[in-house]
């Protein structure tokens, strides 16, 4: 079995996003082979161990906040000590912190990175950081990309010494399961057809445009989640007399599939290469939801595939994904055919046993790459041979 050691900024139940998805998928999806423990921050007023879905999970107190990062310099030890038990680390970037911690990793342990986003908002102190964010990347044994795309388009990556990997983010095959009553519960709030919004409320996500764009075209628009935009659009929604807007709040998984299988399209209108993915587009194809996403730089327009899965638009623009909002809304059989290309495009591409079966793949390598390193330095005679040692005499 191999012992693997995750390291990011939040893991915990009030903390999920698209990274955190990520590593519950893979812990789940590459037992037995593989035992995680994931190391971060969290919501407790002290350390905590707790067991997760067949993972061990340490959640250490942050001491402030800083930049969207939070620091615990708790971490330090606790890295130190899980470190020094597992065969491989694996690191989720960005989380500037952890390229401190890497310094108290033994050299020998094999260090795999993700790399999920660039950094995007903190353009000053992300110059500061840059030469510190190199030598963390730089000094991983591979680092990993999750799409051809962003590989592609990232400066960052495109500037490492090593070319990076491509596994792409995939999820489990099978939505989560709702009976009968959970779809008239939900077809009676907000009945069916309608465009769909899912997600965290947060400045990257494009939300005042699809505000917008839906108050101008009155098509029924459901929005799930909250954040830090949610009493903004709300207000928003209200001053421009929007009452074809639902706001739904958080809702879990069951619920989440339910609106789904009642949707007419699922909306992501990203602005930012901040959205460097959107798990939430893999859901959809899953159940054969067509998509509406942007032109961003990144996996977003990679997954959903214009005029094929769905439509992309330019980041930003109210009228085309006003014209997008209304296509799909007045062509429902092109909607279902473009829902059938994405589940197609699902199983072939983003089904969960085929990103385990890569990093399965990928830790078994890196380990018998430093396991070979090892044997071959430990072979080298130390100091000088006997017959040289003959000769000096």
């Amino acid at each position: 079995m191999i012992r693997v050691l995750h390291v990011y900024k939040c893991f915990g139940p009030k903390k999920f996003g698209g990274v955190e998805a990520f590593i519950e998928n893979l812990v789940e999806s590459t037992k037995p082979k593989c035992l995680h423990i994931i190391l971060a921050c969290g919501p407790v007023n002290f350390t905590t161990v707790v067991r997760y879905r067949d993972s061990i999970v340490v959640l250490v107190r942050p001491q402030f906040t800083g930049f969207s990062m939070p620091i615990a310099f708790a971490m330090i030890p606790i890295f130190w000590v899980l470190s020094r038990r597992v065969d491989v680390v694996h690191y989720h970037y960005p989380f500037p912190f952890q390229d401190i911690l890497s310094f108290f990793a033994k050299s020998s342990l094999p260090k795999v990175v993700t790399y999920h986003s660039d950094i995007v908002r903190q353009r000053f102190t992300g110059y500061l950081y840059r030469p510190l964010m190199r030598l963390f990347l730089n000094r991983a044994d591979v680092v990993v990309a999750t799409s051809p795309v962003y590989k592609a388009s990232s400066c960052v990556l495109q500037s490492l010494k090593k070319p990076p990997v491509v596994i792409p983010l995939a999820i489990q095959a099978e939505p989560a399961e709702f009976d009968q009553s959970c779809l008239a519960y939900w077809k009676q709030i907000v009945g069916s057809g309608f465009q769909l919004f899912m997600g965290a409320h947060r400045s990257y996500k494009g939300l005042p445009t699809l505000v917008e764009a839906a108050a101008r075209t009155k098509l029924q628009l459901v929005i799930t989640g909250k954040g830090m935009l949610t009493e903004k659009i709300m207000l928003q929604a209200q001053s421009l007399g929007a009452d074809n807007i639902s706001f739904v709040g958080l809702v879990g998984r069951a619920d989440q599939a339910a609106l789904l299988y009642l949707s007419r399209v699922l909306v992501l209108p990203s602005c930012q290469r901040s959205e460097a993915f959107g798990i939430v587009l893999l859901e959809a194809s899953r159940q054969s939801t067509p998509m509406i996403t942007t032109e961003i730089g990144t996996a977003t327009s990679w997954v959903n595939q214009h005029m094929s899965t769905g439509l992309v638009v330019t980041p930003n623009s109210q009228v085309e994904l006003e014209e997008a909002m209304m296509f799909m809304h007045q062509s429902p059989n092109e909607a279902v055919k473009m829902g059938l290309l994405a589940k197609q495009r699902f199983d072939s591409m983003f089904d969960v046993t085929l990103m385990a079966k890569s990093y399965i793949k990928l830790y078994q390598s890196m380990i018998s790459n430093k396991n070979l390193s090892h044997n071959a330095q430990s072979d080298k005679p130390k100091g000088r041979s006997n017959w040289r040692r003959g000769i000096n005499k």
